[in-house]
């Protein structure tokens, strides 16, 4: 019973298109709806269309980097920098529901794939 409902969730996401779980059972963006996109974007040199997907991309990229890189010389500063991070994409994140910076990222749901 549980393979046919992991099966049909993999058909739904397929069908929706998405790779975001939340999005797909929710039908709402997660908080880093579009960060991917925003890093595709960023990379291939479009910058506004980068802003338009996460406005945060510009943080959030350097910060992987940065906390991937270098070792945890101070476990507390991380701690920090990671929490403020995580602060910023949830303040987005409500934010863009009130139209800021575009609004949401549109997202299809597993609702709206089965219909």
């Amino acid at each position: 019973m549980g393979a046919l409902a992991v099966a049909a969730l993999l058909c739904a996401w397929w069908a929706a298109g998405t790779i975001c779980p939340f999005a797909l059972l929710a039908g709402v963006p997660c908080p880093g709806c579009g960060l991917g996109r925003a890093t595709i974007a960023l990379l291939a040199g479009h910058p506004s269309e980068a802003f338009h997907f996460h406005p945060l991309v510009f943080v959030a990229l350097p910060a992987m980097f940065v906390f991937l890189r270098f070792p945890p010389a101070r476990i507390a500063a991380r701690t920090i920098a990671a929490a403020a991070i995580l602060f910023a994409v949830l303040g987005v994140w409500i934010a863009r529901f009130g139209g800021a910076f575009g609004g949401p990222v549109p997202v299809r749901s597993a609702w709206t794939a089965i219909r």
